[in-house]
Order: structure tokens, then sequence, then C-alpha cells
């Protein structure tokens, strides 16, 4: 241990170095699919009216691999499912939009404009029961504020293996 007061402290341990042996190990299992490439290639709508997490959310999700489309309003992320003319794979939205709907009409809008069910997270600060059940009876999945990038990537991963399965 060295230290300086004002400065900082360094601790160090030494330890001898031990004789390596090479053992034959057999082959491990092939792991599952990890869920970072469980979302890579993924083709996800994101709306959220924070222009700041919106940016935030396409540089996350782009980083995982994912091909974003991200919209501020409800009429942006209309438009860019019309502009696709395929749906995603996913939409992720943001509970409070500036628009006439809030994030779950918008993801009820966007599944009948898809003509398909897609599934669906909704992020939000909103913990009323009504928003969770609403959630729930449209079977999107709901996460709280504020979201780790872990729990999202979880979530888009059981999201879309729940839709493959039910196919």
């Amino acid at each position: 241990v060295r230290s300086k007061p004002g400065i900082g402290t360094v601790f160090s341990v030494s330890v001898p170095q031990a004789k390596s042996e090479i053992e034959t190990i057999a082959a491990a299992p092939k792991p599952q699919k990890s869920v970072s490439s469980a979302v890579a290639g993924l083709k996800v709508l994101v709306t959220d009216n924070e222009p700041a997490i919106l940016s935030g959310m396409q540089s996350l999700l782009s980083g995982w691999g994912c091909i974003v489309a991200a919209a501020g309003d409800v009429k942006g992320a209309i438009d860019a499912l019309a502009r696709d003319r395929t749906a995603p794979d996913l939409i992720i939205a943001d509970f409070h939009l500036r628009d006439d709907l809030d994030g779950l009409s918008l993801i009820s809008r966007l599944r009948d404009d898809a003509g398909t069910f897609v599934p669906a997270i909704l992020i939000t600060a909103d913990r009323s029961r009504s928003v969770i059940e609403r959630a729930r009876a449209l079977d999107v999945i709901y996460i709280p504020k504020p979201v780790k990038p872990a729990a999202l990537r979880t979530a888009m991963a059981h999201a879309v293996r729940r839709q493959q399965a039910a196919e």
C-alpha cells in the first residue's frame, strides 16, 4: 500500500506464478444464442417525444445491430411504417407523447396499419395500474423508467422469441 494525502492510494498484490498444466477438455456444448445476437438484425420502430432519449435509443439499438426507424411523434411513426412498407419486428414506444395518441394507442394503430401483430414494448415513468393493465391487455411488455439497457435487450429478445413461437 502506498498512500499520499490528497493525492490517492495504490494497492498492489504480488503472488508467485504457478506452473501451467495443459489439460485436454472435452468440447463444451455450443452455447445458446446470446441475448445480444438475438436482437441483432431486428427492424425496430422507436417512438419518443424527447429528442435526447430518441437519439440515445437509436444509438443503443444500432450498437446492438438493430435496424432502427426513429420517430419523435405519432405522425413520424405512422409515416415510417408507411415508408418501409413492411412491418417492423418490434415497436418500442414511450407512453407520453405530444400527440393525440398515447404510446399504447399508437402501438394499436401501428399494428392495425401493418395488418399484423407486431411485438411491442412500452417504456414509461407512469406506474399506474391502469397503464400496466392496458399494456397487458394489448400484449405489450411494460418497462418502467429508468430503463437499464440489459433489461431492455432481454425484453426485446423475449418479445421476438414469444412472437416466433406463436407463429
